[in-house]
């Protein structure tokens, strides 16, 4: 059975954490369903992809094993740069209180003590701010929606890569299906990043002491 975690897991692994040019089935169309399967969303369903399809499930099947017999359940598991954490917090979009609680998979490798030469601030102190730490090639690091609805699951993405990969990152939504086309998400979506940057720096300082 494949749980919400390991979808996010499987899309993690295989579109950011090994580069997206090693996976093509996630990102050409291809749905993970609850019980492990693999089915396109699209038409047009021929042989080769047949072959794909039957490759993907046994590769997915065969991670889900390995991370089942690791014992990973819950939040924390760290693997390669990333480790997933539970975000929990609400914020207020035109007097209305909102939920904006979510799992994050927060990049390990980031330098806080890196100095931001635009603002003279470090990293850490970008984040108390509200604001996003840069990257090792001087983009921002960004907040990607792993199946681009709000609120939901994110990964930290440096903009660079976000921006590489940007067609093949949002090809879950279709032209005008963005959520910033409605207001009240897009302002939702902004009270978060704000907040979720001051609270990862709360959670580095709470981890230094």
């Amino acid at each position: 059975m494949l749980d919400r975690f390991s979808r996010e897991y499987y899309i993690i692994e295989n579109t950011v954490a090994k580069g997206v040019e090693s996976v093509t089935p996630f990102a050409k169309g291809v749905e993970i369903m609850p019980d492990g399967s693999v089915a396109r969303t699209g038409t047009n369903y021929g042989g080769k992809f047949q072959e794909a399809h039957d490759a993907s499930k046994a590769s997915i099947q065969s991670r889900i094993s390995n991370l089942e017999s690791g014992g990973v359940k819950g939040t924390g598991k760290e693997y390669k740069n990333y480790k997933d954490v539970e975000y929990t917090g609400t914020t207020k979009v035109n007097g209305e209180v909102r939920d904006i609680s979510r799992r994050v998979f927060q990049r390990l490798d980031i330098d806080y003590m890196r100095i931001d030469p635009k603002t003279g601030m470090t990293n850490l102190q970008l984040m108390k701010k509200g604001r996003a730490p840069i990257w090792q090639d001087g983009t921002a690091i960004e907040l990607h929606h792993l199946i681009q609805r709000e609120p939901g699951s994110m990964v930290e993405l440096p903009g660079s890569m976000h921006k590489e990969y940007y067609k093949i990152l949002h090809g879950l939504v279709e032209n005008g299906g963005s959520f910033r086309n409605d207001p009240v998400l897009k302002k939702q979506y902004e009270n978060f990043r704000s907040k979720y940057w001051r609270w990862r720096a709360k959670q580095i300082d709470k981890a230094e002491l």
